[in-house]
């Protein structure tokens, strides 16, 4: 660790640890990778540091709620229906409060798994689809091992049925690329 400072966000200020990385090969001498800026109360990376020079980080955050409408129904969902019912909108997505109302309708936590979360931190491509693996940044998984798994995998099922994410062309290109963010919780 290299230390704690505090950081912004758009107008939100953070305080920090900054984590620095290294890596070592064989019997080679540790070498840089990355500083990472931690912050313990988001429980998230909101920056990397590649360099003197190479910062990226989050303009903003969003919370991410689910729609009224939408725990309206899932309660009244009967088991299973997730899966059986499409869920992928036509409709493109303009901005981030929009992308939990997209994704929302795709999952549905498995019963048994109250009070358990995860923190998915995923990227998207212009046209809506995953780059690379998603990355679980927090979780809070309680309960039997053979739960903890169904939770992590009704998110990342969800997640696969949602994608691709329409989004508008002036979103997509501001978006593409960069680290999202997206709370799953159980509650």
């Amino acid at each position: 660790m290299k230390g704690e400072e505090q950081f912004s966000v758009g107008a939100c200020k953070y305080s920090v640890l900054k984590i620095e990385r290294q890596e070592s090969r064989n019997t080679a001498p540790p070498r840089f990778v990355s500083v990472d800026y931690y912050s313990p109360e988001l429980k998230l990376i909101l920056a990397k540091e590649w360099g003197s020079n190479d910062l990226v980080k989050f303009d903003r955050i969003y919370p991410l709620k689910q729609p009224q409408a939408e725990a309206q129904t899932k309660s009244k969902r009967p088991e299973g229906d997730a899966q059986t019912t499409s869920c992928r909108s036509e409709q493109p997505v303009n901005s981030i409060p929009e992308l939990w109302p997209a994704l929302a309708p795709c999952w549905r936590a498995p019963a048994g798994t109250e009070s358990m979360e995860i923190t998915l931190v995923f990227s998207l491509r212009r046209n809506g689809t995953l780059i690379g693996k998603p990355r679980i940044s927090y979780s809070k998984l309680d309960g039997d091992e053979s739960l903890q798994r169904a939770f992590v995998a009704s998110i990342l099922k969800a997640l696969d049925r949602a994608l691709p994410i329409p989004l508008t062309d002036s979103f997509a290109n501001a978006l593409a690329g960069k680290p999202l963010a997206v709370r799953f919780t159980s509650k």
